[in-house]
């Protein structure tokens, strides 16, 4: 129980230090995000045979499906849209945000609810160049 205890206080003081030390400047480039979805995603199955109740005097199976959640972000950047996504991210609402990136990630300064900056990591999945048309009159 100690070992426990010892681990989620340093899980919490370790993740109070990196949040503590977001240097917003570093941040230097403004994206718009368009939507945010999550998605649930089924990995597998796992049957189980129950024994004959009286309930059931035939027994049966039970089936306890497994999988995981993500969460898809696409924005603009420039003249490009990029699709990212994360196991972990926060679903994002339309609107402008500051990014910085990080090899095959990006990292999204997101505020709380207090206003308080987090950075948020996504791996990015696809790039596309947007179109700027000019308007024809």
């Amino acid at each position: 129980m100690r070992k426990i205890m010892a681990l989620a206080i340093a899980a919490l003081a370790f993740g109070a230090a990196t949040q503590a030390n977001i240097d917003p400047s570093k941040y230097t480039v403004t994206i718009t995000v368009e939507s945010a979805s999550t998605h649930y995603t089924e990995t597998g199955a796992t049957v189980r045979k129950s024994t004959p109740s009286i309930l059931n005097p035939n027994g049966g199976a039970k089936v306890r499906t497994t999988g995981f959640s993500s969460v898809d972000v696409i924005f603009v950047a420039g003249d490009s849209r990029y699709k990212v996504t994360s196991a972990y991210g926060s679903l994002l609402q339309p609107g402008e945000y500051k990014m910085k990136f990080n090899k095959h990630y990006v990292d999204i300064l997101v505020p709380d609810e207090k206003g308080k900056l987090h950075s948020r990591k996504y791996e990015i999945v696809a790039v596309e160049k947007v179109s700027k048309e000019v308007p024809q009159h």
